[in-house]
């Protein structure tokens, strides 16, 4: 038998047979410009019983590190193309913490430099850093670490070693953190999907909204008395405000769906996803929308829900965009070679495989 992944562009192939050793299953390349999700192996393919392979075409590593206007307008480019993800802004907006290809990397904003930050992936791998966010204090960035490892802090320079803050328990995504150190974070458990929990400095990971419904993207307000999140409790993803110290009074923000929320730095504005659309909602003191969402702009395909992709609206989503005090936003671009836009259809494709990766069966 053949067993097939996806893997940066690549569909490979591995000639499997009971009792074969580890050095055996050496990958082969069998096709090139396949589109595949930032999570390795989750391309965009299918092959049927009679040999009819359909797959669909984009190089996901055309995407940029962009600054955009509220009108959408492309102001600055970080950087050339690569295997951009989630991304991040320091509080004094100097620095953006983001994902490329696995590993996190700090940018400064003014001067261009690049530290590397996380060292330990090893590519090919499904064992990849993600999700990084920002102490409130802005020395160091915590992320999700690849693998069996857990949620980890890190120098935000670059020195010395990762800091473990939590071991995994199941899949854990950073959201934001308090003045106080107080962490909230979306816990991926196999009974409840995903929830909400926080974890104070020094404790130990309480919930803080877990229910068998989907919250996720938890996000502290500036003066971290507030958590705007996501949740399919109404069987699409709206946003949602709660008091931190009383998660069970929920506030609806979003009226026609909603992902990844996004404080304005004064705390009196909510930006959030809708599809491909940056919208905008006023907020009360008390959490409450102050009118109703209005559309900044739409990205359409080239500025979409996940690392400017637009697959995003059916995944879990955490460090999507940043807002900066002058109202910019920081985001993906995909370039249009990045977006999935064509289907290639091969029939007998099985012959093919055969001639490629021989099986002797």
């Amino acid at each position: 038998m053949t067993v097939l992944s996806g893997f940066r562009g690549q569909l490979l192939a591995v000639p499997f047979s009971p009792g074969s050793a580890q050095s055996d299953l050496t990958p082969k390349t069998v096709l090139q410009d396949l589109f595949e999700d930032f999570y390795p192996g989750q391309a965009w393919f299918s092959l049927s019983r009679n040999g009819t392979l359909v797959y669909a075409v984009g190089n996901i590593s055309q995407t940029k590190l962009v600054r955009v206007d509220q009108s959408g307008r492309i102001v600055s480019t970080y950087g050339g193309p690569g295997y951009y993800e989630t991304l991040s802004l320091s509080p004094d907006e100097n620095r953006m913490a983001y994902v490329r290809g696995g590993r996190i990397y700090v940018r400064n904003l003014q001067r261009g430099e690049v530290t590397l930050l996380t060292t330990e992936v090893e590519a090919p791998t499904m064992w990849l850093d993600r999700f990084p966010i920002w102490t409130p204090d802005g020395s160091r960035v915590v992320y999700s670490a690849g693998g069996i490892r857990g949620l980890y802090s890190k120098d935000a320079s670059g020195a010395g070693a990762p800091e473990l803050l939590l071991p995994k328990e199941f899949s854990q995504l950073p959201g934001s953190m308090r003045k106080d150190g107080t962490l909230v974070f979306t816990g991926i458990h196999p009974e409840t999907a995903a929830d909400i929990w926080s974890l104070r400095p020094g404790g130990k990971p309480e919930p803080w909204r877990v229910t068998p419904k989907q919250e996720n993207s938890p996000k502290f307000s500036p003066d971290g008395q507030l958590i705007a999140y996501a949740s399919d409790e109404s069987e699409r993803f709206e946003i949602y405000v709660s008091p931190f110290d009383s998660p069970l009074q929920r506030i609806p923000i979003s009226t026609e769906g909603g992902r990844c929320p996004v404080w304005s730095p004064k705390g009196d504005r909510l930006f959030f996803r809708q599809g491909t659309k940056i919208m905008a909602v006023d907020i009360r003191p008390d959490g409450s929308a102050a009118g109703n969402p209005r559309m900044l702009f739409d990205g359409g395909l080239s500025l979409a829900t996940y690392g400017g992709l637009p697959i995003a609206p059916t995944r879990r989503i955490e460090s999507d965009f940043s807002v900066m005090s002058n109202g910019d936003f920081l985001m993906v671009k995909a370039e249009p070679e990045a977006i999935p836009t064509r289907l290639h259809v091969i029939f007998n494709w099985f012959e093919e495989l055969k001639r490629l990766v021989p099986t002797g069966k």
